[in-house]
């Protein structure tokens, strides 16, 4: 004969096991950060100075959560204040711990802005936005270099301990182009996925992943031109 207390045990652990699991905290599985891109364009003074940074204009940028509990569906939260914000290129570009980002007017061309924030298996890091700082149309740059085109796009590689030459070319304000490889400052932002040669643009793959290459020029009257592609490894 069964033991009427053994199944009334059973029937509770039964009852009581999806409430344990309901109640288990939801651990954050990825974070999206919004808006994915975004122009801006410097306010100058009378004179055709840049205008210091307090007169630029800020953009909010918005971190949403993506928190994940067993069986349950997705939850979502806004912690744009709770994440660290992080800006590629803070010559161009200042993000304070509420995702404010405001231009610096030190620095034209392409970086981008992340977010992350502590996971369950390590630090969780959001997509990439692309911040672009353009000068106004028709103000003049004096001749120095505006932007930067980092070639070649988005490369893929297939292979660990593959060198890739990265070049750089610069555009003026007039639209004139010249090739400014080795004037260049180059950096990976995931060391872990490539490293590069900070003088000639020379990767190297060492893990899987992606990465961000940059290049950063800097003009005589001080004036920085940033640009950046992505470097995958299968």
């Amino acid at each position: 004969m069964f033991d009427r207390s053994c199944v009334k045990g059973l029937l509770l652990v039964g009852l009581l096991a999806p409430i344990t699991s309901c109640g288990t905290s939801a651990s954050l599985s990825s974070i999206v950060i919004s808006p994915t891109n975004f122009t801006v364009t410097l306010a100058l003074l009378a004179d055709g100075s840049v205008a210091p940074q307090s007169d630029q204009l800020s953009t909010n940028f918005t971190a949403t959560g993506y928190y994940t509990r067993g069986d349950h569906p997705v939850e979502t939260q806004n912690i744009t204040d709770q994440v660290t914000w992080y800006s590629y290129t803070p010559e161009m570009v200042t993000i304070n711990n509420q995702g404010v980002a405001t231009p610096t007017g030190m620095a034209l061309g392409f970086t981008q802005i992340t977010a992350s924030a502590p996971g369950f298996g390590g630090d969780i890091i959001s997509n990439d936005a692309t911040y672009t700082v353009e000068l106004p149309s028709g103000s003049s740059s004096g001749g120095a270099i505006v932007a930067i085109s980092v070639l070649q796009p988005n490369q893929t590689v297939s292979s660990l301990n593959t060198t890739k030459q990265f070049k750089a070319v610069g555009v003026t304000g007039s639209g004139s182009q010249s090739d400014v490889t080795s004037s260049c400052v180059w950096s990976s932002s995931n060391t872990s996925v490539a490293t590069i040669d900070s003088k000639t643009g020379v990767a190297t793959t060492v893990g899987t992943g992606t990465t961000s290459i940059y290049a950063t020029y800097k003009n005589q009257g001080g004036l920085v031109a940033s640009g950046f592609t992505h470097l995958t490894v299968n």
